[in-house]
């Protein structure tokens, strides 16, 4: 066979083609989409139906439906964008996807195909369809190792890190058969504990355990490596290390065969330097046998009073507290940081001044001290005797011992009748009437009264029982007599079982002037023998509080009032929104319908403008919240002011001609004077009372605006917009509140126009932040007059008022510029946001790419060469990285075009505190949402010179 031949059979046989196809599971495809409806057909060829689990094919219609239902939910987006590429590109596109597969399960689908035919009535699309599930199987498993892979290196580092930072010395060692050894691994920790620096330590390859031992211990060591290598487990050890320059070290730890982080067998032996303590440990030893005969003797002596000891180091700052005294005491044994650990664990707060100063004056010499306090829980009594034992070189003591007596006993008697005679003091020095002692077990009682307070004959000491009834007689009210004759002592005593007190309340007699009193009872002591009675005159308190809840009352009311009025306030505002939403559904509905291409620019015509007034209602009630919160911050800048009147007159001039009004303009005064101040919060007022007289003005009727300019000292000048008509007018008692929140006129000439009843109250706290103030003049039937006063500063130069000049590129008249080559990067996360601004954006010829937030954007511009894109409109509110956060990133890039490149921020908030974080942020403007066409050409104008 020639080559032609070959040629043939090899690239142009079907019968191979097809063998091909079968081989690697592709099947192939043929979809037909009508351009009149939503109907689409897919044909399949044998494969393509197995792939789609089907054994022989449904009608063309169910055939595609069976396809559509089985792509996953999550990826049906992805399959619907593919089908849209292919028709708007025309070139051969690539996906893939997940499907259920009837048989199979979930199975992954690489999926392409093109547009190869269209025609009047529909489009064509043909492809493959292939099963690539064992290649994504193979991937994610590829994924994986190198998963696996970099967490055993990130281990193996963690580990070398942790084996050289502990505070014990560690060695990794393998014995070998001529009884040395030869170190794999050591820390630097246990090279120090040997006494050696870590280059001459490891010269030496080989050692043996008479270079690391002292020669009587070496035996010791040698028995706990062989039980290691006889398979004993771990071994623990304690033996003297010999240091390179002949010294000894006590060691302590255990050994034991362990894998190293290579997997080869080692014995590890992991020790702590015990050297210090070793020597305190024989240095103490004998100590401690004379200390125990001390302990004893003083036990004896001890035994059976309520006296006890203590041991303090005054250099060590110890306390050491022996077991009969801890557990009297209910104390700890051993106290660090003495006094302060001592004092604030046991002793009670109004003695701790008087401990501290027992233990300054052994610390400062002397030989004794003494103290007497409290313990913390208020249980006990003590005194304390601490006596010097021994001083060092500089007559510092060095040990001191304490004796501690319970002096509870004694202290309570000293106690209850100094408080006993206190109570009596403070219940008459405090504005109480009288206080009063009851002996339980007697039933007698002491009394005293106050200097002011008569006690009508009632004798000052008797028996309860027989004076009880004539202190109700004398001191109540008749109307709360029974009241209290209804208590006796028997059931103020169950009380008493429940409560730590029982407050009593009544009215003094008339004698008395009919003055509310309590009368509070306690128990008096720990032993519940006694009452304690105390009458205090609480007259001015109950009126207060009588006052307090009338004012609670109406406060109250007002809330009500307040509630009521935001509810209506709901109500109209759900009304006045669902009307312009109703019309955007509506009017949308019908231009869906509509074949009539003018009948679909009104309908849009109309929808932007329900918009732009459903927009205008929401900004209102935005406004007032900030306003109401403190936040409303006003801007500062240069502009002209004459030409932002005329910005604010051509808003408002469509509504004028719809209603066929006389607009009057003076504005002369004006002439080109630039000021400094908030241009948007500026026309924000002057448009809220130019709409006011047109809405409130019938048909043909006459509004007018005057502008006047008083100037001021220090370049300040206060502008009067005064706006008139010829209108409804308004009642004198709706003018006293028309600047209140929420409150519309009650007048049915008006009563459908739309509106939050918030205008004239934002306007007014607008005016007052620049300075000014608003002013109303109206007569029903007539028309009004309001003006609104503000104070500027006049941008002045040598002297003279300088005239605006308009920035390069911010001429709304300039000729259409071409941006042809130009490339915009647009960063939202909303779908249909970006796709209106993609679609704004071609309308002016710019080319345009997208990311879904800033992380994705920050990634775009660090993988593209510099001056690859001419602007990026950002906006602000994102997932993984936000507009702020993403603008900081891309300024901060070291690459030329980072720092000049202009940011836009694209955002639904339109505040002027907005503005400036987005500048703070590095943003160089600001446009906010929904787009104006007219906004968006002059922001690009300006930016994209």
């Amino acid at each position: 066979m020639d080559s032609s031949g070959l040629k043939e059979d090899i690239f142009y046989s079907s019968s191979w083609m097809q063998e091909i196809l079968e081989i690697s599971n592709i099947g192939l495809w043929l979809l037909e989409i009508n351009k009149n409806n939503t109907d689409v057909r897919l044909y399949a060829d044998d494969k393509m139906l197995e792939l789609l689990g089907l054994q022989k094919s449904l009608s063309l219609e169910d055939n595609y439906k069976h396809f559509a239902q089985g792509v996953l939910a999550e990826d049906l987006e992805i399959v619907q964008k593919y089908i849209e590429q292919m028709l708007t590109t025309k070139r051969l596109v690539e996906v893939q996807y997940r499907w259920k597969h009837p048989w199979w399960g979930t199975i992954f689908i690489r999926c392409s195909g093109k547009l190869y035919k269209e025609d009047d009535n529909a489009y064509y699309i043909r492809g493959y369809h292939q099963n690539a599930s064992d290649v994504e199987v193979l991937r994610q498993a590829n994924i994986e190792k190198s998963r696996q892979l970099i967490e055993v290196v990130r281990k193996r580092d963690y580990y070398d890190e942790l084996f050289q930072s502990v505070l014990c010395g560690i060695v990794q060692y393998r014995p070998q058969a001529d009884g040395s050894i030869v170190f794999q691994n050591t820390n630097m920790e246990a090279i120090r504990i040997f006494g050696y620096e870590k280059e001459e330590f490891w010269k030496r390859k080989s050692w043996r355990i008479e270079d690391l031992a002292a020669p009587e211990d070496c035996d010791r060591v040698y028995q706990s490596m062989n039980a290691i290598l006889l398979g004993k487990g771990k071994q623990s050890f304690e033996y003297r290390a010999l240091r390179a320059d002949g010294t000894y070290c006590w060691i302590i730890g255990s050994g034991e065969y362990i894998k190293n982080i290579d997997g080869e067998r080692v014995i590890q032996s992991v020790f702590l330097d015990i050297d210090n303590r070793k020597q305190m440990e024989l240095l103490n030893q004998e100590l401690l046998e004379q200390d125990k005969g001390t302990q004893e003797l003083l036990r004896q002596v001890l035994e059976g009073t309520k006296i006890f000891h203590f041991y303090y180091y005054p250099q060590k700052r110890l306390e050491v507290m022996p077991v009969r005294t801890s557990k009297y005491f209910n104390c700890s044994m051993e106290y660090r940081n003495i006094p302060e650990s001592f004092v604030e664990d046991f002793v009670s707060g109004e003695s701790k001044a008087d401990c501290y100063a027992m233990y300054e004056a052994i610390h400062n010499g002397a030989k004794t001290a003494s103290s007497t306090f409290c313990d913390k829980n208020k249980q006990c009594w003590v005194r304390v005797t601490m006596t010097v034992m021994s001083w060092d070189d500089q007559q510092q003591p060095t040990f001191v011992i304490g004796i501690i007596e319970d002096i509870s006993e004694q202290k309570g008697m000293e106690l209850e009748k100094i408080e006993l005679q206190s109570i009596y003091n403070f219940t008459i020095e405090h504005d109480y009437d009288a206080v009063c002692i009851c002996d339980l077990n007697s039933g007698d009682y002491v009394m005293r009264f106050a200097g002011y307070c008569a006690h009508y004959g009632l004798p000052l000491r008797g028996s309860i029982n027989e004076q009880l009834p004539v202190f109700i007689k004398e001191f109540v009210c008749e109307e709360d007599c029974e009241h209290l004759k209804s208590w006796s002592i028997d059931s103020l005593l169950k009380c008493l079982e429940q409560e730590e007190a029982v407050m009593l309340y009544f009215r003094s007699s008339a004698k008395d002037g009919y003055r509310y009193k309590e009368v509070k009872l306690s128990y008096f002591g720990k032993l519940k023998e006694r009452l304690l009675l105390t009458m205090r005159d609480i007259h001015e308190r109950t009126m207060q509080e009588e006052a307090n809840k009338q004012i609670i009352s109406d406060a109250y009311q007002l809330a009500l009032q307040a509630n009521q009025a935001k509810s209506e306030f709901f109500s109209k505002m759900s009304h006045d929104i669902r009307t312009p939403m109703n019309a955007i559904m509506g009017l949308a509905a019908l231009a869906a319908h509509c074949d009539d291409k003018d009948h679909v620019d009104d309908y849009l015509k109309k929808i932007v403008t329900s918009g732009k007034h459903m927009l205008e209602l929401l900004n209102e009630v935005l406004d007032m919240s900030k306003i109401e919160s403190g936040k409303t911050e006003l801007n500062s800048e240069a502009f002209l002011l004459k030409e932002k009147v005329e910005e604010a007159l051509d808003i408002i001039k469509p509504a004028v001609e719809e209603k066929r009004h006389q607009l009057i303009v003076e504005t002369e005064a004006l002439k080109n004077i630039t000021v400094l101040g908030d241009a948007l919060r500026l026309q924000q007022i002057l448009l809220n009372l130019l709409s006011n007289a047109v809405k409130y003005t019938p048909d043909e009727g006459v509004v007018k605006l005057t502008v006047t300019v008083k100037p001021l000292p220090h370049d300040l000048a206060v502008f009067d917009f005064i706006v008139e008509d010829n209108g409804i007018g308004m009642e004198q008692s709706f003018i006293e509140r028309i600047f209140e929140p929420f409150i519309r006129a009650e007048d049915s000439r008006v009563s459908k126009i739309q509106g939050t009843g918030l205008g004239m109250t934002i306007s007014l706290n607008l005016a007052k932040l620049m300075n000014g103030s608003i002013d109303v003049e109206s007569c029903v039937g007539k028309g009004s007059k309001i003006t609104a006063s503000v104070c500027l500063k006049v941008q002045r130069q040598n002297g003279v008022a300088v005239e605006y000049e308009q920035p390069a590129g911010d001429n709304e008249n300039a000729a259409d510029i071409d941006y042809s080559g130009k490339r915009v990067l647009v960063v939202e996360d909303n779908a249909i946001n970006l796709e209106i601004a993609l679609e704004f954006l071609k309308l002016l010829g710019l080319t345009c790419e997208s990311a879904g937030d800033g992380a994705e954007a920050l990634e775009k511009f660090l993988a593209v060469p510099e001056g690859y894109y001419d602007l990026i409109f950002m906006d602000i509110q994102m997932p993984t990285m936000n507009g702020y956060e993403a603008a900081r990133a891309i300024r901060a890039a070291s690459r030329s075009d980072a720092v000049r490149i202009p940011i836009i921020a694209i955002t639904a908030n339109a505040f002027s505190e907005d503005v400036k974080m987005a500048l703070a942020a590095g943003m160089n403007a600001h446009i906010a949402k929904p787009f104006e066409l007219r906004l968006l050409k002059k922001i690009i104008r300006q930016w994209l010179k």
